[in-house]
């Protein structure tokens, strides 16, 4: 099973996609969202997908809001490119919670550290590990795949990532 972990922006995603079958990163990105949309979704496989929500306490800016714009433009072009797939507008506490367990003081930088405790160091270039050539927003959508991996398909797998 192939699962894409998306983390929108307002002109930039971040994308990953993992195998869970070989346990690998099979693509990651960070792309213009007219990209992601027409020409990357068309050409990847997966089978579910994850897109990171805005979570909205007050008032909003103009970034939140062409945000949540883009996360329905890549939801409908998912759906309409492949209407068997599953797709998962997910919370950001969600996947605070499942990482770091009940604080509010967690951070992106956290989330990250969180993952290289799991799956090790980046690595080198001549000795790359998992996360080698993560940067910027793939590590959300990496953190998007796992909280995925991890909770929505217990039971139609049996490794664990």
């Amino acid at each position: 099973m192939r699962i894409l972990g998306i983390d929108p922006g307002t002109e930039m995603s971040g994308c990953v996609i993992l195998d869970t079958k070989t346990q690998r990163i099979v693509v990651k990105s960070i792309l213009h969202n007219d990209t992601l949309k027409y020409c990357f979704l068309s050409n990847q496989q997966w089978d579910f997908v994850g897109i990171e929500n805005v979570q909205l306490y007050q008032a909003v800016g103009k970034d939140i809001r062409n945000t949540l714009i883009e996360i329905g433009r890549l939801f409908e072009t998912i759906v309409c490119l492949k209407d068997e797939c599953i797709v998962q507008l997910i919370e950001r506490t969600e996947i605070k919670m499942h990482f770091c367990g009940r604080t509010s003081k967690v951070t992106d930088a956290t989330i990250r550290l969180a993952l290289i405790d799991r799956f090790g160091v980046k690595g080198t270039k001549k000795n790359p590990g998992f996360l080698y050539g993560l940067k910027s927003h793939e590590w959300s959508a990496l953190a998007i795949v796992v909280y995925i991996a991890d909770t929505q398909l217990k039971g139609k797998r049996n490794d664990r990532l």
